[in-house]
């Protein structure tokens, strides 16, 4: 699938309006997102499908939000198809992307998931499919280092090889998201990443397994997870060489922020909050709206059209804890709009 897109463009991760809402199958969500950003400037939706309950859960899962259903997209495929361009030609809104980040190879469910939504992405003709690598600590526990590489080289052959080999047939980028998750989709002895795809070598190795596999670089998280030689909270030269060396396997890009919990770093230090239930942040870092953050956005811009000119999508992932509901999501997004917009404009 061809992206749409001519030139570095803002869209949208459709999570932060449909956060929590039970809605209903079909394209209803999907046209309700592209008339909102139409109306406030956004060229593109990345649309999540975080179903509310797993096939064969009995619980709701905490974080959803299901703009698009991939169950509904593979059992209507004409419908959904016709629609989704009938979306994009009455708006001009196009679906760069479906995500769904999980543990992929150390999650039965959460892998057969992810790879319907390649397959409903290929439908659709959407171009991107954003994921996660997940790990595969329980089953690798009590083993040596090599031993644990092998296990997870095999692991990433074996159970997400055919889903990128698929996608790549069908013209569908499997873009993975360099969001460590810190321990959050499970905790091994060896490190607190719990996403094996977000460091240099961390990446390296998945790439000299997989290839075919693109990113969907997300710059708060060098930023937050930086190292502890690296004082400046804007973090500007780690996020540039990371664009530097991985930029050529970009396909899009995520807009976060972050600054540092200064409190919590001094009672904390880098470990964490023990006692604290954010086991993403640990307390020690807080997510922000871009420009409401730490992070220069400027270098990173003009990083990104230096070293991965080929990847356009400028995706807000609005996950500041200072924005709560729709609405407020909804006005952060204008400002968002209101403050990158002149950024890209200036490169």
């Amino acid at each position: 699938m061809v992206s749409t897109l001519t030139k570095p463009s803002l869209g949208f991760l459709t999570i932060c309006r449909d956060m929590g809402q039970d809605l209903k199958p079909g394209l209803d969500a999907l046209q309700d997102n592209a008339l909102f950003a139409v109306k406030n400037g956004y060229k593109f939706l990345e649309a999540a499908a975080f179903p509310r309950q797993m096939e064969g859960e009995t619980t709701v899962r905490d974080f959803y939000g299901e703009t698009v259903s991939v169950d509904w997209v593979l059992a209507n495929q004409a419908a959904a198809k016709e629609g989704v361009k009938r979306i994009q030609d009455k708006t001009g809104v196009s679906v760069e992307a479906l995500c769904y980040c999980a543990n992929t190879i150390g999650n039965e469910a959460d892998r057969k998931h992810f790879h319907k939504v390649v397959k409903a992405a290929a439908v659709l003709g959407v171009p991107n499919a954003v994921g996660f690598i997940g790990n595969v600590w329980n089953e690798t526990a009590g083993m040596k280092g090599e031993q644990r590489r092998d296990y997870t080289a095999r692991a990433l052959t074996e159970r997400l090889g055919p889903i990128v080999d698929e996608a790549d047939s069908s013209g569908v980028n499997v873009a993975i998201e360099n969001c460590s998750m810190r321990g959050a989709l499970g905790y091994g002895s060896q490190s607190l990443t719990s996403n094996w795809f977000s460091t240099h070598s961390e990446i390296r190795f998945v790439l000299g397994v997989l290839p075919k596999l693109k990113m969907w670089f997300d710059p708060s998280h060098i930023r937050n997870y930086r190292a502890q030689n690296c004082p400046e909270p804007s973090a500007t030269v780690p996020i540039v060489r990371m664009i530097q060396e991985f930029g050529k396997h970009f396909s899009g890009s995520h807009l976060k922020d972050g600054e540092d919990n200064v409190a919590g770093m001094l009672i904390h230090a880098s470990t964490g909050d023990v006692y604290g239930d954010n086991s993403h942040t640990g307390g020690i870092w807080i997510a922000r709206a871009p420009g409401r953050g730490q992070i220069y956005w400027h270098p990173f811009e003009g990083a990104m059209q230096l070293y991965a000119p080929q990847a356009f999508a400028r995706s807000v992932e609005m996950e500041d804890l200072a924005v709560m509901g729709r609405a407020a999501n909804e006005d952060a997004l204008r400002g968002v709009k209101a403050f990158y917009q002149p950024i890209l404009d200036r490169n």
